[in-house]
């Protein structure tokens, strides 16, 4: 177990390392984790209907003929993380923010010796990611466990990689969440973030995109996004190098543009049903069309792909 020391190199079942966490004190207010939980309770729906996988965040477009594809630019997003992780053999992965796991899933398909524990504070997506789990070849050597991934309950130095896609606009504390993310880690393991950002501080924000933000936020229960030159600073001062940061606008757009059109078939195959929409599905269909415009104001705002290594 990561408690005690080991005589040999294998590492241990997943259940049993499973069995020795808790529940540490969660370090968001009890209002914004609920805000979190219940915007997904919600809209895990509408994540079902952009993504058969269930992969909760946009994709990467390679080349032209993932446009059309929608999926394969999601996957393709998963392995651009993967690929900048450089993982070693018999790594041991933390997905931060996991949702119901799909990004976990598919990095065990790919690497036969790694496994993943993915941190969420959703309890509906956990029990769903286990289900799917099990249903899944690799699935064994996934874990879920419910916690604030701002204080997660593991000893020091015991992961080889971190990547949290999407998920770290939901933080409160961004600089907490790279401190933690330092303690975690190995020396010389990476971490990778993938997420829209704020650049260009010093510029003032377009009153369009001021309004959009706002409004964004509120949709998606996002309370700030981190400004990038700043995250890049506090990478840094919690014992970080080789800080690379990638725009990667214009590889995300095109899933993006899936965005409305597919918000506005999700309302109409569910109206031909007879289904009503909830009300987290107006907002999404709100939040896309926000994100179209926030993406229009290339002085403010950007998605970026940054990744780090933790110094030896």
């Amino acid at each position: 177990m990561f408690f005690k020391k080991r005589k040999s190199t294998k590492k241990p079942d997943m259940e049993t390392q499973v069995k020795n966490f808790v529940l540490k004190p969660q370090l968001q207010s009890e209002q914004h984790l609920q805000e979190i939980t219940d915007f997904y309770d919600e809209a895990t729906a509408d994540y079902a209907f952009w993504s058969k996988n269930l992969n909760m965040h946009y994709g990467y477009m390679k080349n032209f003929k993932q446009f059309f594809n929608r999926e394969s630019m999601l996957e393709q997003m998963n392995k651009e993380v993967f690929e900048r992780l450089s993982l070693p053999p018999n790594a041991l992965v933390l997905d931060s923010g996991c949702g119901t796991g799909a990004s976990s899933r598919t990095l065990v398909k790919q690497n036969e010796d790694c496994q993943v524990i993915g941190l969420n504070i959703v309890e509906s997506h956990l029990t769903l990611g286990k289900k799917l789990n099990r249903q899944h070849p690799s699935g064994k050597r996934i874990d879920l466990i419910r916690t604030d991934y701002h204080c997660i309950p593991l000893p020091n130095s015991v992961a080889d990689g971190i990547f949290a896609m999407e998920s770290l606009c939901h933080s409160t504390n961004k600089a907490l969440w790279v401190k933690e993310s330092s303690r975690l880690l190995k020396p010389g393991g990476r971490v990778v973030i993938t997420d829209c950002f704020l650049q260009n501080p010093a510029k003032p924000m377009r009153k369009t995109g001021k309004w959009a933000y706002k409004l964004f936020r509120k949709c998606w229960s996002v309370p700030h996004l981190a400004e990038i030159h700043l995250f890049k600073t506090m990478l840094e001062d919690e014992g970080f190098e080789d800080v690379q940061i990638e725009d990667a606008r214009w590889k995300v757009a095109p899933s993006v543009l899936h965005s409305p059109l597919l918000v506005l078939k999700f309302f109409l195959v569910n109206l031909l049903k007879g289904k009503k929409s909830n009300q987290q599905s107006d907002k999404n269909l709100k939040a896309v069309l926000l994100s179209i415009l926030i993406g229009l104001d290339t002085r403010s705002f950007s998605y970026f792909i940054v990744s780090a290594r933790k110094k030896d």
